[in-house]
């Protein structure tokens, strides 16, 4: 059986190639969650936050990426050099990184 995983030079998936297993059923995630809740109640995690927040503010990269990933999820949107997206060039400015 051939494992592989085939793609294009661009990351996508070529004719052919059989999907894997995808994410694990939400049921399965629930009970590290909920541990994950109750190990970290929410005044905490706004704590939390705010510290980060503070951090990235003040130039943090580290916090600048975690408040971005939370705000827009791992893929964030790319700023080009031409800057044809001016929201993404705002919101790049805002955080402080152009």
């Amino acid at each position: 059986m051939n494992t592989e995983t085939k793609r294009s030079t661009t990351g996508q998936f070529l004719p052919g190639t059989k999907p894997g297993p995808g994410r694990p059923k939400k049921s399965k995630e629930d009970p590290y969650l909920k541990a994950l809740q109750d190990a970290v109640p929410e005044y905490e995690f706004r704590r939390l936050v705010s510290i980060t927040l503070a951090k990235a503010k003040a130039g943090d990269d580290r916090a600048r990426e975690w408040i971005a990933k939370w705000l827009l999820g791992k893929e964030r949107p790319a700023v080009t050099a031409a800057g044809d997206s001016t929201d993404n060039v705002r919101l790049a400015a805002h955080w402080g990184a152009v």
